[in-house]
């Protein structure tokens, strides 16, 4: 997870989170990753707790054995 903070100016102050995943899931296909991954983003308690600006970049990596 990146947490990023700026001043545009004294008195307008942005944030954001940004989270980055990918994962190996065996037998999962995009679609559902994708719900879930979605999912996660809706309910991230650092995003909520900071009333903050949200964004995800989500990739499911091919399973080999």
């Amino acid at each position: 997870m990146i947490f990023r903070s700026g001043r545009s100016s004294d008195r307008d102050r942005r944030r954001s989170v940004h989270l980055t995943l990918a994962a190996k899931i065996p037998g999962a296909d995009k679609a559902k990753f994708d719900e879930l991954a979605g999912m996660a983003k809706a309910g991230c308690p650092v995003s909520k707790l900071l009333n903050t600006k949200i964004t995800l970049d989500a990739t499911l990596l091919s399973w080999m054995l």
